[in-house]
């Protein structure tokens, strides 16, 4: 009932705004100087961009300087006077990227920071070797009064130290016992932890499973699965035998650019380390297993893929990550405006599904999205197909137990359809996209005419998610149509 309220209210807000065209904003940068360095000698070293969101010659500047363990950071906003004129401030930053020189990971003993943001690195937390973390700080743009410089500066102080060895823990199988580094592992018993030297080799022993399994390799330190027999150390990890039934599907479920992964948490991985930030769902039919050993996990889990408090398997989306469900073969995707068919409609048809099991839950974070591709008919006034969904489709199927959840930031673009059992909740802060069907409207003539004063559809549907669906205050749900009209 709340639903059909909050979307009657949102049909008529679109029916006002619906011939109103929209010109996006356009942001570039300049780059106006770079330069690098060393900040602690043989641990860390730096480079770094000066960016003004302007041409280079508005009086931007920025610069890095070091002095033992701290490290300032600073950017200028300011304008620039030629004769009798002048060139507006742009805001200015400065990005500094810091890499771990050293051959062993860097244990961070202690970080302060003042006026600077830094990503990709914590307190307690260690730096891989050839690792990187940013500090950044931007100036605002001068008012067009202002003919001064605007200035912002801040530092970081750091103390790092080499970690020379690490801690392998070995994570019991419920399938079989194994030896590692000569610690035996009982089935089903408790993880083993032992030390190592970093740069050592560690041998991996042979497998055999049971019956009606298959050892598939070797799951270590997240990355993905490997028939590798050693490894390297580099850092604290953990190695998991990876044995798989012979019901679960193992095909190539997944795809970033042009690989395949067979798991979620496999292809989350590789997305939010490479500069394509987008997961396909790369067969026809996908299902989200309710049980971490399904996803050759142990029982803690992964990054991406964890034990819910409820007894499921809560499935991540990471920030700046979408996962796609498609509707072709080329993994096109939409945001809030779809592509539209104009004069023709077929009946929708499911191209990928991703069935969510029950007691499997979908979060999406801060900065990522769940996209189900599709496109919409523009066909007919009377009876026509204005707005609906046209040919194949990207379909999620949730069972009963199911359950969506769209964290502030996050964004759902539904031009597909999501059904079945489970729940679908948008949280204050984020974006929910449908698509608004009109099947009897009053015409192009009568629309022009009133559109500002009267309600102008007969009949019109909003339909894409059709399962329950939870707008909490602040989220925001974002209708998209297509009429053709004369």
């Amino acid at each position: 009932m709340l639903k059909n309220v909050l979307k009657r209210s949102l049909a008529m807000l679109m029916a006002a705004l619906m011939l109103i065209s929209a010109i996006p904003d356009i942001a570039w940068a300049a780059q106006i100087t770079s330069g690098s360095g060393t900040w602690i000698s043989g641990k860390l070293t730096y480079t770094y961009v000066v960016e003004s969101q302007g041409s280079s010659d508005n009086g931007a500047a920025g610069s890095v300087s070091v002095s033992g363990s701290t490290m300032s950071v600073r950017a200028v906003s300011s304008k620039a006077v030629s004769g009798c004129n002048s060139v507006n401030a742009y805001a200015t930053t400065t990005t500094v990227t810091v890499n771990n020189a050293s051959n062993y990971p860097l244990t961070i003993n202690s970080l302060s920071s003042s006026g600077v943001t830094v990503s990709g690195v914590q307190q307690g937390g260690t730096v891989a070797p050839g690792a990187s973390f940013t500090v950044s700080i931007t100036a605002d743009p001068n008012s067009a009064e202002d003919t001064s410089s605007r200035t912002a500066s801040g530092t970081v102080t750091i103390s790092v130290a080499e970690k020379t060895s690490v801690t392998i823990t070995a994570v019991a199988s419920p399938y079989v016992s194994y030896t590692l580094n000569g610690r035996t592992v009982q089935q089903g018993g408790s993880n083993v932890s032992f030390t190592a030297s970093v740069g050592s080799t560690i041998s991996l022993p042979s497998i055999t499973a049971p019956e009606g399994y298959q050892f598939k390799g070797w799951r270590i330190g997240g990355k993905p699965v490997s028939m590798a027999s050693s490894f390297t150390v580099d850092n604290d990890c953990e190695v998991y035998p990876v044995i798989l039934s012979g019901n679960i599907d193992d095909g190539p479920n997944y795809k970033v650019g042009s690989t395949t992964y067979t798991f979620w948490e496999e292809a989350m991985t590789a997305a939010t380390s490479s500069n394509n930030k987008k997961v396909i769902v790369n067969q026809a039919n996908v299902t989200l297993p309710a049980s971490l050993e399904d996803n050759i996990l142990p029982s803690g889990g992964g990054t991406y893929v964890k034990p819910a408090a409820d007894g499921g398997v809560e499935y991540i989306i990471p920030s700046g990550v979408t996962l796609l469900v498609p509707f072709d073969e080329a993994g096109t995707s939409y945001t809030n405006t779809p592509a539209v068919v104009y004069g023709s409609h077929t009946n929708p048809t499911a191209f990928h599904t991703l069935t969510m099991e029950t007691g499997t839950s979908i979060t999406v974070q801060s900065g990522a999205a769940l996209s189900l591709g599709g496109k919409l008919s523009s066909s007919g006034q009377m009876g026509g197909w204005n707005g609906t969904p046209t040919g194949p489709d990207g379909r999620i199927h949730m069972k009963g137990g199911s359950r969506i959840a769209l964290e502030s930031g996050a964004n759902l673009y539904c031009w597909g359809y999501i059904y079945g059992d489970g729940e679908v909740e948008a949280k204050s802060g984020s974006t929910v996209y449908e698509a608004f069907q009109i099947k009897d409207w009053r015409g192009g003539t009568a629309t022009s005419n009133i559109y500002k004063y009267a309600f102008i559809f007969n009949q019109y549907y909003i339909q894409n998610i059709e399962v329950p669906l939870t707008v909490h205050a602040g989220a925001s749900e974002k209708l998209y149509s297509s009429v053709n009209a004369s």
